[in-house]
């Protein structure tokens, strides 16, 4: 049987004048290391709005799962930083509509909040320690006090960070805290909305034990109207889901939801969920949300391979709007689509010689979600797609592409959609399908082509007039997976120096020679 102590900020002078360091050496705990998780976001602190803009800040209760202590030095850079983020679910879209500045930890408490965990015994550390299995809490009102520093400072894939922190500039009650607009809460806007908090903790002892993963949490709010001048109110319900990032809610509340981790190599992780939805008049809606949870690389551009003459509608991007003096200039990324795919790219490109407060672009940054989607006349299908990377790999690096794939789902027509003569041969175009291992073209029968790249098209240089059919056939190995047909005719060609026009009008013409 252990000995157990709850520790209060009340009881600092004791427990530090008492200067206890205990290790753990007999417990059995979920990680190798140190590892700190959010155990719990208990509740909300509102505040006044400023503009078109309310404020919030939410309490976090650390747990440190590891086997070894966690340190905690207020005056250097070996303590933990703690972001908090705001998100919302509307009309089957998952966006993320507030982000916070950092409030750094500054003293350890030994509580024992995840003692429900499995295997898991507080043993107390000291104020610069969190002891193995112990936790430590910060109100809503400590995270959102306006001390806080910036996100920029944040290497969040080693979990370093510059310290003392920047301290910017309050300019009002929304300063540094989860700044939301307003019209993202009002309810005569967002009928049926629901809203979500997130924390995150990073700490280089953590992401050098490489269990940085699972630093993030998520609990759903009620978000009702204030008084005065407070705007909106939110509140804490259900409980705390540990060790999710917030884009899990999504998932929770939509078992279509799909949900992938996508770890780039030497750097951190993005989340990426999607959900394709069928409009029931021969269009289905495409929607992407990707979550960096802690990538230092950050993301660039997302690239979805797209069907040859796939039509494409409401095409939309939403990201999160940085604030208080975080350096990134929240303007909105491009899209470009092409006859093979469509990108959303960032307006800016990385300097590896710029100080880093000057790096102003607005990447998919750690601890942000950005939205991508449209609308397309085409069925889904399994595929790669793409996240590009915007810093280049970190020296000694293993991994230095500039781009990560994952499966997803992107459209498919399903058969040849673009077969036409093009005035010196036939042009055949379809969707490349990562399921076939080999495509055949076939022109009345007899076998043109066997391609085996996942081409998306083949060109024949017939130019003999006649009428012809064509067959493209996918195959898995020798298993033939779909057949598409079409017709074209290659007209005759016109004689030279001839060009004659008919309109709609009737004319007489007399014999004679032209």
């Amino acid at each position: 049987m252990h000995s157990r102590s709850i520790w209060t900020r009340g009881s600092l002078a004791v427990f530090l004048g008492l200067g206890l360091l205990i290790t753990a050496t007999a417990h059995a705990q979920i990680s190798s290391g140190t590892d700190v998780i959010v155990g719990d976001l208990p509740s909300m602190a509102n505040y006044e709005t400023a503009g078109d803009y309310d404020a919030f800040a939410v309490g976090t209760t650390s747990c440190n799962i590891g086997d070894e202590g966690l340190t905690w030095i207020s005056s250097t850079n070996q303590h933990p930083v703690i972001g908090m983020n705001m998100f919302r679910l509307k009309d089957g879209r998952f966006e993320q509509i507030g982000v916070s500045w950092l409030k750094h930890g500054f003293f350890a408490l030994q509580g024992t909040l995840c003692e429900d965990m499995p295997d898991i015994d507080c043993v107390p550390g000291s104020g610069s320690l969190l002891g193995v299995g112990c936790s430590d809490p910060y109100g809503a009102g400590l995270n959102g006090s306006q001390g806080n520093g910036p996100r920029w400072e944040v290497n969040a894939a080693t979990g370093f960070f510059e310290y003392p922190h920047d301290a910017g500039v309050n300019t009002d009650s929304t300063s540094k805290r989860i700044r939301v607009h307003v019209d993202d809460l009002d309810p005569t806007l967002n009928d049926g909305a629901l809203y979500y908090v997130e924390g995150h903790y990073i700490q280089p002892e953590d992401a050098a034990a490489d269990n940085d993963n699972n630093n993030a949490s998520w609990r759903p709010l009620s978000v009702t109207a204030g008084t005065g001048t407070q705007g909106y109110n939110a509140s804490t319900t259900g409980t705390t889901q540990r060790m999710d990032p917030a884009i899990y809610a999504w998932q929770d509340e939509d078992a279509e939801v799909e949900i992938v981790p996508v770890d780039v190599d030497d750097d951190g992780r993005f989340l990426v969920g999607y959900r394709v939805t069928d409009n029931g008049d021969g269009t289905w809606t495409y929607e992407y949300a990707v979550h960096n949870l802690n990538s230092e690389r950050s993301g660039a551009s997302f690239a979805v391979p797209l069907s040859v003459g796939s039509t494409l509608t409401d095409i939309g991007f939403h990201d999160v709007e940085y604030h208080s003096g975080e350096p990134y200039d929240n303007t909105d990324w491009t899209v470009t689509q092409s006859a093979d795919q469509i990108i959303w790219e960032v307006d800016g490109t990385y300097d590896a010689g710029a100080p880093r407060v000057d790096d102003t672009a607005n990447a998919l940054r750690w601890g942000t979600l950005y939205n991508f989607r449209f609308t397309c006349n085409a069925a889904p299908v399994e595929d790669d797609l793409t996240i590009g990377l915007y810093k280049p790999a970190a020296a000694g690096a293993t991994f230095t592409d500039d781009e990560v794939t994952f499966p997803g789902l992107r459209p498919d027509s399903g058969e040849v959609n673009v077969c036409a003569y093009v005035g010196d041969g036939v042009q055949l175009g379809w969707l490349p399908a990562a399921a076939y291992t080999s495509i055949e073209v076939a022109r009345d029968g007899e076998l043109l082509a066997t391609l085996i790249d996942g081409e998306a098209g083949y060109f024949d240089a017939n130019t003999t007039p006649g009428d012809y059919s064509y067959t493209v056939t996918g195959y898995d190995g020798a298993t033939a997976l779909s057949e598409s047909n079409c017709g074209v005719t290659v007209p005759a060609a016109t004689p030279a120096g001839f060009n004659f026009y008919a309109s709609d009008e009737t004319l007489t013409l007399t014999p004679g020679t032209f």
